[in-house]
């Protein structure tokens, strides 16, 4: 695949594409749009969360996680790449540290009218993931293991 983008806009239209590529479940052209852009511009934490989300259905959680990471770091105010990256370390078996980052999240999304979708899933997660709470969660991506 040959990829030449010049202008942001030209960014915006390849991450308008990754982000269809990742929808339509075409992982491999997905991650490759996403590396791309994060190459071209690391400061976006929106190129790092897609990037983290195709991985992570790939199921190359270690560099999900590192996505993740990243994009938090760039945008400490946003709860969206903490959510993402308790789910994944749910999935990789780190279970407190998932339950860290998922509370984290949840009070960051409180109050937050843009953020409201996620309560219900990170409750879900932190019940059934808490001691005592069963489990496993079908909520989110597919079940999330809490073991």
């Amino acid at each position: 695949m040959s990829i030449r983008v010049e202008t942001f806009e030209d960014q915006k239209r390849l991450f308008e594409t990754a982000a269809v590529l990742l929808r339509s479940g075409k992982l491999d052209d997905a991650i490759t749009l996403y590396d791309y852009l994060v190459i071209q511009n690391p400061v976006v934490p929106q190129y790092w969360t897609g990037g983290g989300i195709a991985k992570m259905r790939r199921g190359l959680l270690e560099e999900a996680f590192v996505h993740f990471q990243v994009a938090e770091a760039a945008d400490e105010s946003d709860p969206v790449p903490i959510l993402l990256r308790g789910l994944c370390l749910m999935r990789m078996g780190k279970r407190l540290e998932a339950l860290v980052a998922l509370t984290r999240a949840r009070s960051m999304a409180a109050g937050r009218p843009r953020d409201a979708w996620m309560e219900g899933s990170i409750r879900a997660v932190v019940e059934k993931c808490s001691p005592g709470g069963g489990g496993r969660d079908r909520s989110i991506g597919g079940g999330t293991s809490c073991t």
